[in-house]
């Protein structure tokens, strides 16, 4: 019983690292409001996406929005 419930905490802990959220971060500078997300944390080799958009956080209208594609860090 014991190494059962020990494989079943491994295979959630295990899925959990596979299925990882991407980064995102929100900042307020004065009336703007910066946003970032990334697809993958922390940077694969490979293809990584990053999105950066800034809005007037009053009204909420996009002024930039820009996508990326870096690549990984070794």
């Amino acid at each position: 019983m014991k190494k059962f419930l020990a494989f079943i905490l491994t295979l959630c802990l295990i899925s959990g690292i596979a299925y990882a959220r991407g980064y995102e971060v929100k900042k307020r500078a004065g009336e703007y409001e910066a946003e970032v997300k990334t697809d993958r944390t922390p940077p694969v080799i490979g293809d990584n996406n990053i999105e950066i958009e800034i809005k007037e956080a009053e009204r909420g209208s996009n002024l930039f929005t820009s996508n990326h594609s870096l690549p990984g860090v070794p």
